[in-house]
């Protein structure tokens, strides 16, 4: 029984010991690709400025400057729309990826908690039995069919690990979806204003 009983126990350290390691990564990852973003997005900001300047130092028209300074408030405001964008769709995902996780582990915790009652409650039987001068050949044949039912049972309500993975690579497309529908739409607005800026410059 205890040795059993010691093997349940090791099962339910490793699988907590699996998750938060899995947690763990997870919120390095996302550190490591937000700390990424913020770099590349102030080195972003910053030749924009640049090119700001330069078209200003070109402008020598009331209508070019005016142009100007439109391009720059579209830019900075398409800018900022797609930014905004992307971080909700981020973190969407985010919410939704961890959401998934801890329903997985949390029916996986369910489970195997009630394998390891399940046990307990079959060697406390078998125990019982034996001190009712029950055969050991009926207890020992019992709490094989007792710990086979328990077996049984821990398999089949488990978490699928195929739904999860579906609902992990749905989450991913309709992040993909919304960042691809913002850089669209933020590709649509530069390319007119683009055109608006070189018309005043043709002028």
């Amino acid at each position: 029984r205890e040795k059993t009983e010691s093997q349940v126990d090791e099962r339910m350290k490793k699988i907590d010991i699996r998750q938060d390691e899995r947690l763990g990564k997870i919120d390095a990852r996302q550190a490591k690709q937000d700390g990424t973003l913020k770099e590349k997005r102030a080195e972003w900001d910053e030749k924009r400025e640049d090119s700001y300047d330069a078209l200003s130092e070109k402008a020598n028209t009331d209508t070019e400057k005016a142009a100007v300074a439109t391009y720059e408030k579209t830019m900075t405001e398409a800018i900022a729309t797609r930014r905004g964008s992307v971080d909700q769709a981020v973190t969407t995902f985010r919410s939704g990826v961890e959401k998934v996780i801890t329903t997985h582990q949390g029916t996986l915790d369910n489970a195997t908690e009630t394998f390891d009652v399940s046990v307990t409650k079959a060697f406390d039987k078998a125990e019982a039995s034996c001190a009712s001068a029950v055969s050991s050949n009926e207890v020992r044949e019992t709490l094989r069919a007792d710990l086979k039912a328990a077996r049984e049972t821990l398999r089949s309500t488990r978490p699928d690990v195929t739904e999860t993975k579906a609902a992990l690579t749905t989450l991913k497309s309709e992040r993909k979806a919304s960042v691809d529908q913002a850089v669209t739409s933020f590709k649509a607005t530069a390319e007119a204003a683009r055109k608006t800026l070189k018309s005043a410059f043709e002028q």
